[in-house]
């Protein structure tokens, strides 16, 4: 019984990876880069795709796997930054172990997921690669208002803004681009 459960894992696996191996010189080659290579992979043997793979305990385990390397990929590219950032909290007196788990989580957002495909892409420092910088941190506010206030619409907006008028709260609302 263990032995066809592996079976089925082992061609998940070898599956997922020769779909990668496809489509990922394919949309590099078109200009999308690795990672949407490696997304459109999954989708294409997966339950909405080919159907290759279709049981949920073998995605769920492949899934893991490919977030782990994906993580791990990530982090050999970051860790030279975390370590330097760990260095700038100990400078204002945190202890290492704070200052690292403190850089590490400014580190693995999914900001460094973007930078690497903008990186590959050749794009930073073009007009387009500024353009979605911006769009991230439209974000930041998108996240920050919608924790407190749930969607972001005009009346929300007046309530933060309330708030921040009435000095209950601190900092600012900054809406660009209408």
């Amino acid at each position: 019984m263990a032995a066809e459960g592996n079976v089925g894992q082992l061609f998940a696996v070898v599956t997922l990876l020769a779909a990668a191996v496809v489509a990922v010189p394919l949309l590099k080659r078109i200009g999308l880069g690795s990672v949407v290579g490696y997304l459109a992979a999954g989708l294409i043997i997966g339950p909405f795709g080919l159907q290759l793979i279709n049981n949920p305990h073998t995605i769920i385990e492949v899934a893991e796997l490919g977030v782990a390397m994906f993580l791990f990929v990530i982090g050999l590219e970051m860790v030279v930054c975390a370590v330097l950032l760990t260095f700038v909290g100990m400078a204002f007196g945190f202890p290492w172990q704070v200052s690292f788990v403190c850089a590490a989580s400014f580190v693995l957002t999914s900001t460094a997921l973007v930078m690497q495909v903008l990186s590959e892409r050749g794009d930073i420092t073009e007009p387009r690669g500024q353009h979605v910088s911006a769009l991230i941190d439209q974000g930041v506010l998108q996240t920050t208002v919608g924790e407190h206030f749930g969607a972001i619409n005009a009346a929300n907006m007046r309530r933060a803004h309330a708030l921040v008028e009435s000095g209950k709260a601190r900092g600012k609302i900054v809406l660009e681009g209408f």
